[in-house]
């Protein structure tokens, strides 16, 4: 998406957060205050796709679906990238919307020469999430608990892959 279309992401992002707490960690409230250059901000470097990147799925002028990837300063030092930011709207789910994005964003990352692995958490709650990644090669490497957006404490499933998407 182009910087002008901020509102379409603040609007899936904000739908995400809201719909579906127990699979982000961020709570609704945080971005829900921000301003609107805050939003264009987060489109923008998104779109430089160098330390993060977002693939949006849209039918019609409606986004639909998003997925993205980010790398943190660890991340940097340790050659990995994390996925993030999976969301599908309910009355969309069920017609391959985020296996899609999912193979998108692989394909990107498969560029990344510096970028040896891709991993990603999720709340093990999520059956459908769960089996998506599997089948497309993530490993779960361990369970923790942590904090998710509706401010209580959840099993989540740490999985990882090498980046060899073809």
């Amino acid at each position: 998406m182009r910087r002008s279309d901020w509102e379409l992401y603040k609007d899936i992002r904000l739908c995400a957060l809201k719909s579906d707490q127990v699979a982000f960690g961020e709570p609704y409230s945080r971005p829900a205050e921000w301003s609107d250059e805050k939003w264009q901000e987060r489109l923008n470097i998104a779109n430089k796709e160098d330390t993060t990147c977002m693939r949006f799925a849209k039918v019609g002028k409606k986004v639909v679906g998003m997925v993205g990837w980010y790398r943190s300063e660890e991340a940097f030092v340790n050659g990995f990238a994390e996925a993030w930011g999976v969301f599908v709207r309910s009355e969309y789910r069920g017609m391959g919307i985020a296996r899609k994005l999912f193979v998108a964003i692989l394909q990107n990352l498969a560029k990344k020469k510096t970028i040896q692995t891709i991993k990603l958490e999720f709340n093990v709650d999520q059956e459908t999430a769960k089996r998506l990644y599997k089948s497309l090669g993530f490993v779960a490497i361990r369970n923790r608990r942590i904090k998710l957006g509706d401010g209580l404490e959840h099993n989540v499933c740490e999985m990882e892959k090498p980046n060899n998407y073809e």
